[in-house]
């Protein structure tokens, strides 16, 4: 967990350049207004993970949380399946546990595409390992 708060801590610093500002950002926005048919048309094409996100955003917002903020709290579903991938593999492996749960959940791979993409780019690297 440690390194899933370092992770989005070090990573989410802004949405800039990124497919987020145009994308999903405007979902969340009419979300956070209280506006859910605005948040249901305006979904992209991934509406499913916006939809699994949204509690996310709408805490965040009720708790007077920006757009950052915003940015920062649905990114969390996405990096604990991360850590969850993390999890599954150390139990695979008993020997080195602690080492694959690290590079699972806190590699350099996985910190760059925190600062250049959005946050459920995060989430089809778990997404993507064969059982």
């Amino acid at each position: 967990m440690v390194a899933v708060v370092g992770l989005a801590w070090l990573g989410l610093i802004g949405f800039a350049w990124n497919d987020y500002e145009v994308e999903a950002a405007p979902p969340f926005a009419a979300l956070t207004r209280g506006d859910v048919v605005g948040f249901l048309q305006a979904a992209p094409d991934y509406g499913g993970s916006l939809v699994l996100r949204a509690p996310f955003a709408g805490v965040t917002a009720w708790l007077g949380g920006g757009e950052l903020a915003v940015y920062r709290a649905v990114s969390i579903p996405c990096l604990l399946a991360g850590a969850a991938l993390g999890v599954v593999l150390a139990r695979r492996s008993p020997r080195h546990g602690w080492l694959v749960l690290a590079l699972a959940t806190a590699n350099p791979s996985r910190y760059g595409r925190w600062r250049s993409a959005t946050p459920r780019s995060c989430s089809a690297a778990p997404s993507a390992w064969g059982p």
